[in-house]
């Protein structure tokens, strides 16, 4: 979540390159996506060196060329294997942002609903091929539209190893989804289950259905062992990895 400091880096303007560098504070999730962690934001426009725990702002998702609900229904398939392409990163912020961006600013509501508001999951994306994103592992927040390095490259590695599916180990991204059972415990582990996963299958349909619009293939995946992933993500005991969607250009 955004810290409501704002600290501004002064505007420098070099003759000829007009660059302009802002950094602003927002708050970055500990692992298993509990606690904060108070990081600089970064540009990606000189493809910087990128962190542990920085935060990167992501562009705005572009919603001028959308194309019709219908058509995205009629045209989405499960894409298994892909090409050797390079996702943009506007690609995947519109994805994310399908997933569980913010839709009302005043009120926090997002593109899926949630049991009692309590919007339990966070997406973490395994960056493989992204132009201008290194590789690694970042957690997705939706206030501010932002990514959080989470792990670096051979953490990315060791994930999708974890993972083992074919797709997720060739696709350029691939999105992990993982649930916090705690605001469920009064309810027991069976209704934190039901309760995440069936608003899990909500951001799946919202990604794949997105990854269609932008021409993309993508596969939900569950066939993995969790306890390898969620030990590769270092998650703590209420947090488990519940689904995986792996995308990219289909062959």
């Amino acid at each position: 979540m955004i810290d409501n400091r704002l600290v501004i880096i002064p505007i420098v303007i070099l003759a000829g390159l007009g660059l302009i560098l802002v950094a602003n504070i927002y708050s970055a999730p500990a692992p298993g996506g509990t606690g904060a962690l108070q990081k600089t934001a970064v540009s990606l426009q000189d493809t910087p060196t990128i962190a542990i725990n920085q935060s990167i702002a992501l562009p705005e998702p572009d919603h001028s060329t959308a194309k019709t609900l219908d058509d995205v229904l009629l045209n989405r398939r499960s894409g298994r294997q892909y090409q050797n392409s390079a996702l943009t990163l506007p690609q995947v912020s519109k994805i994310l942002w399908a997933g569980q961006g913010i839709t009302n600013k005043t009120t926090g509501k997002r593109t899926a609903p949630s049991a009692m508001a309590t919007y339990p999951l966070t997406l973490y994306l395994a960056a493989h091929n992204i132009t201008g994103l290194p590789q690694g592992v970042y957690a997705y927040q939706p206030a501010g539209h932002s990514l959080v390095m989470y792990e670096d490259g051979a953490g990315m590695s060791a994930l999708l190893q974890a993972e083992g599916q074919n797709s997720a180990l060739t696709a350029p991204a691939t999105i992990f989804i993982v649930a916090n059972y705690t605001p469920f415990a009064q309810f027991g582990n069976d209704m934190a289950l039901q309760s995440t996963s069936i608003e899990a299958g909500h951001v799946a349909q919202n990604v794949l259905l997105m990854a269609t619009e932008l021409n993309l293939g993508g596969v939900p995946m569950t066939g993995y062992n969790a306890t390898s992933v969620e030990n590769a993500l270092s998650l703590d005991k209420n947090h488990h990895a519940i689904y995986t969607i792996a995308f990219g250009v289909s062959q």
